[in-house]
């Protein structure tokens, strides 16, 4: 009876983990913007609005510079987040196969985009998203050395990924099996 007890307590727990980590991480990023001494800030082309202010997707020639090993587990939403640039974007970014545990064959084309450097073509849903953008204004079009991790500032995503090196993605859009999502 102990052991079933304390198995319930565990899996209770471990059930709020996501919810604890996704709160922490909303504290952190509104501290760090708060004793900030600069406010997110980015310029974009005039060009680039024109282009796709009515558009949802973009389309890319992506250079991964780093990603992790995997995508993140379900608990904290099964995604896998990699870094790069294109010069379509013309800003540091990074993009997100959703379920991304579902789709060995696009973690694998990551893993080897990253460790070649070599640009792959990528579709998804663009989006200006500074959350982690706590570092100095961004202008769209300066040239960009290579990101040095996977988790970089920036404030351009493309999330979720449509299409990867051919491979499409729509399949990964769907509710992650383990995630509760909110804030």
């Amino acid at each position: 009876m102990r052991r079933v007890f304390a198995a319930a307590v565990l899996a209770g727990a471990l059930s709020q983990c996501d919810h604890v980590a996704r709160r922490a991480s909303i504290v952190y990023t509104t501290a760090a913007i708060r004793l900030s001494p600069n406010p997110v800030r980015f310029t974009l082309q005039r060009s680039f609005i024109e282009a796709y202010k009515d558009r949802v997707t973009i389309a890319a020639n992506f250079t991964v510079d780093d990603a992790p090993s995997g995508p993140s587990p379900n608990l904290f939403d099964g995604d896998m987040h990699f870094a790069g640039r294109a010069p379509e974007v013309g800003l540091r970014m990074v993009a997100e196969i959703v379920n991304a545990g579902e789709e060995d064959s696009a973690v694998a084309q990551v893993r080897r985009a990253a460790k070649s450097h070599r640009p792959i073509p990528i579709t998804g849903a663009w989006r200006l998203w500074p959350e982690h953008a706590l570092g100095a204004p961004e202008v769209q079009g300066v040239p960009i050395p290579a990101l040095e991790n996977a988790y970089p500032d920036h404030v351009f995503e493309i999330h979720p990924v449509l299409t990867l090196g051919g491979l499409g993605l729509l399949g990964t859009i769907h509710t992650v099996e383990g995630y509760r999502a909110g804030g």
